[in-house]
């Protein structure tokens, strides 16, 4: 995170990234995929675990079903709800540096929701984080 952007900028932009794509399946089905909005941490991730959901808590968000490999490799995949409306994400932290936020169930959450989950992020994580777009072929949007 740049000294200039703070979480609520990096949201709003990381925010515009979610969707929802509809494809017809194998058997003729419609079926849709949710497309996830990408970050990276700015400095090298220390993880830790309980301090992430202990920050999740104090933003009204609830870990889920989370599978973190250990506290010594930065590596996150699991489910938060909000303890408002119960709605789902899934936050997927690889091994490194990248962060990816998928939607779940038709819900695409606001800006400022996503920027107290980054602050999560940013606490149990011990770095920063900014928006990096995925890049995707095909995208008439540009």
């Amino acid at each position: 995170m740049s000294d200039h952007e703070t979480l609520d900028e990096i949201a709003a932009q990381a925010a515009e990234e979610w969707d929802y794509r509809a494809f017809d399946g194998e058997f003729g089905q419609e079926q849709h995929v949710s497309i996830p909005c990408q970050l990276r941490f700015t400095d090298e991730p220390e993880q830790q675990t309980e301090k992430f959901h202990t920050a999740l808590e104090v933003h009204d968000l609830t870990p889920l079903d989370a599978r973190p490999v250990s506290d010594t490799e930065p590596f996150y995949d699991g489910e938060i709800c909000s303890t408002d409306h119960y709605n789902r994400l899934r936050v997927l932290v690889f091994r490194g540096d990248l962060i990816r936020i998928y939607p779940k169930d038709g819900y695409v959450p606001d800006p400022e929701e996503l920027a107290r989950l980054l602050h999560a992020i940013t606490v149990g994580f011990r770095a920063d984080v900014e928006h990096d777009p995925i890049e995707r072929d095909g995208d008439d949007d540009e």
